[in-house]
């Protein structure tokens, strides 16, 4: 990483399912730097023993059995370290079940520092950092106790409110009738606004439409497309059940979401459709919890880790059910929303894929955009809605101030944006030898100012154009 003396290096273990031996077995290389000659350790143990599952139907939550001279190696290794450090973890594709097994719980015990996820695409997403606006899915089973349910929406919300550093934040709630008819409505921080699913459509009303655009699967979709209108989202929070389907991973939602649905069913929402949800939304980061109704299914954890290799997005999923995965959660959200880079945070039972510079320590880290025309969209978060922009002389905390909003892009601009990230994503896959990105050569490529993604004639150009165009129309608009 040269040209970066001031930044300290990423250190990196790369996990690595491999099937050359008579037996799969798990290689774990060490890399400090990205791609540094002579910057590696390295350590194999056959995945049986280390507890990769040969199936993840049931609901117990596998064990993670890393033999103690490779934690003790890895430690070691560290110690000339800063503690506040994260050691990233990255996954080499294919994977198998090796990503649902509990790294950080065992890593960051042993090694007594924060463990996150290296993500595929290493430059932030584009986004207005003073505001948060989050939607939350909340589907659990109606056998699922009134008192654990009431009691987990309650501590969501507040946590994600509490824990936001921004300027100004917004939570809409989504919940099947059901449940809504059931749980308290009254008391909430009043930055919670609970979405009526009177309005939400029946599923022969909308499959009665003739084709449905997708997500298809996804009455959920419709009915915060329809309730949000035109307003975009930074993050969405699925609270559900999951499940493994003939397409893998997927999360179960429930059809029955209007009151006057006749029949009870469910639906299906694997990687594929979470991605395109989170992207038409213009979402940037999608969080996964498991309902109240029981433990953290495996299913979800794969799902999710699944969702974060097919979009460049900050993706976090965290079990809840004990004080402890209250307070990482709560640790994660103040992470994940500040508005610039802040300490990485330690996981508890759960995982963080993000950007490097998200944590302090590597905020100056360069990252090389495989797609120039990103950066020519900046205009859509800091001057669309100029007009409605906090005064200097205002204080930031405006939720004390009566009907004062802060407006974000439309959705369908930061959905653009979303668009223009997963097709830089795109280009280091046709660029890369690994079209898999399975090992560090892309992070490599993204870090060190002298490496470059070739070009695609004309295709810069062509995107710089439209987002000149969407910046200049939303400039009038806030104005």
């Amino acid at each position: 990483m040269s040209g970066q003396s001031s930044t300290p290096p990423l250190i990196i273990l790369q996990v690595t399912l491999t099937f050359w031996e008579a037996s799969p077995q798990i290689e774990l290389l060490l890399i400090r730097g990205v791609g540094t000659a002579g910057s590696t350790e390295s350590w194999q143990i056959p995945a049986r023993e280390l507890g990769v599952p040969s199936s993840i139907e049931t609901d117990a939550a596998p064990d993670l059995n890393l033999w103690p001279q490779i934690t003790s190696g890895i430690k070691n290794s560290l110690k000339g370290d800063a503690k506040d450090l994260p050691l990233w973890l990255r996954f080499a594709k294919p994977h198998g079940y090796v990503s649902v097994l509990p790294w950080e719980r065992a890593l960051t015990e042993t090694l007594e520092r924060p463990v996150l996820r290296f993500p595929d695409l290493l430059e932030r997403p584009c986004e207005d950092r003073d505001v948060l606006e989050l939607a939350i899915w909340f589907d659990p089973d109606r056998s699922a106790p009134l008192t654990n349910v009431q009691t987990l929406l309650n501590q969501i919300v507040e946590t994600i409110l509490s824990a936001s550093p921004r300027a100004q934040s917004r939570v809409h709630l989504f919940t099947a009738s059901f449940w809504h008819r059931l749980l308290e409505k009254d008391g909430y921080d009043k930055r919670l606004r609970i979405h009526d699913p009177m309005f939400a459509p029946t599923s022969a009303a909308v499959f009665s439409q003739g084709p449905i655009e997708p997500p298809f699967q996804s009455l959920w979709w419709v009915w915060m497309k329809a309730a949000l209108g035109t307003r975009s989202l930074d993050a969405i929070f699925f609270v559900c059940n999951s499940g493994m389907t003939e397409f893998g991973p997927a999360l179960r939602m429930s059809n029955s979401i209007a009151p006057n649905e006749k029949y009870e069913s469910y639906s299906y929402v694997d990687a594929m459709d979470l991605a395109a949800i989170v992207t038409r939304a213009g979402a940037w980061a999608a969080l996964f919890s498991n309902s109240p109704s029981g433990a953290a299914r495996p299913t979800l954890a794969l799902a999710a880790d699944a969702l974060a290799h097919t979009r460049p997005t900050a993706v976090l999923y965290q079990p809840l059910g004990s004080s402890q995965q209250i307070a990482s959660l709560r640790a994660a959200c103040s992470f994940l929303f500040a508005p610039n880079s802040a300490p990485a945070p330690s996981m508890v039972d759960g995982f963080l894929y993000c950007p490097p510079n998200y944590v302090d320590a590597y905020e100056s880290l360069h990252i090389s955009s495989p797609l120039p025309a990103l950066k020519a969209n900046a205009s859509i978060f800091h001057s669309a809605s100029i007009a409605d922009r906090t005064p200097p002389h205002m204080s930031s905390d405006t939720h004390g101030i009566p009907d004062y909003e802060m407006k974000q892009a439309p959705s369908w601009a930061t959905s653009l944006q979303r668009q223009c990230e997963f097709s830089a994503l795109e280009r280091l896959r046709r660029n890369a030898s690994d079209v898999l990105l399975s090992s560090s050569d892309n992070a490599r490529t993204q870090v060190t100012p002298d490496e470059s993604v070739e070009p695609i004639a004309g295709s810069d150009d062509t995107l710089e154009q439209i987002h000149k165009v969407v910046g200049n129309y939303l400039r009038k608009l806030g104005g």
